[in-house]
């Protein structure tokens, strides 16, 4: 298998066993970053209770994701319907948006720089996967995503990406 068709196959993973597989890493990478005391980062204890905020916020918007889209944790293909309502009014994909932010808390909970970088990495990841599910949607459901996609500009950084 080609390196490039490895990443596509893990952009197109399941969102739920690759959001999985993705913390399990950054837990593995916190609890090294703990035993060696290895690439902590300064701040403490400011930084873990700023970890603390970020979580609860990811948390919460995680849910209103999952209450306004009940398969937002689904394949491209397995998707139903646009929702447009709630959170899905302003964001394309404000459920990667929630797992971005509880990768960074976990970098900041475990004070870890090793956390970050992975957090970073993931992140990026979603941002390409949101790239290829868009391209699945509006091969499913065409010119209605398309203009989706004119109404609600950003797909989870609001004024960036």
């Amino acid at each position: 298998m080609k390196k490039s068709a490895a990443f596509e196959n893990y952009l197109q993973m399941n969102p739920l066993t690759k959001g999985n597989i993705e913390i399990l890493i950054l837990i593995l990478a916190g609890i090294i970053s703990l035993i060696f005391d290895f690439a902590r980062i300064s701040l403490y204890p400011v930084i873990n209770i700023l970890g603390v905020f970020i979580l609860l916020f990811s948390l919460v918007l995680h849910f209103l994701c999952e209450r306004y889209h009940k398969a937002a944790h689904s394949d491209a293909q397995d998707i139903e319907r646009i929702v447009t309502t709630g959170i899905y009014a302003r964001l394309r994909h404000p459920i990667y948006l929630s797992l971005t932010l509880m990768y960074i808390s976990a970098g900041f909970m475990f004070n870890s720089w090793l956390v970050l970088f992975f957090s970073l990495i993931f992140s990026v990841s979603w941002g390409f996967t949101a790239i290829k599910e868009e391209e699945a949607l509006i091969r499913k459901f065409g010119v209605e995503y398309k203009e989706y996609k004119k109404t609600v500009r950003w797909r989870f950084i609001p004024g960036v990406f």
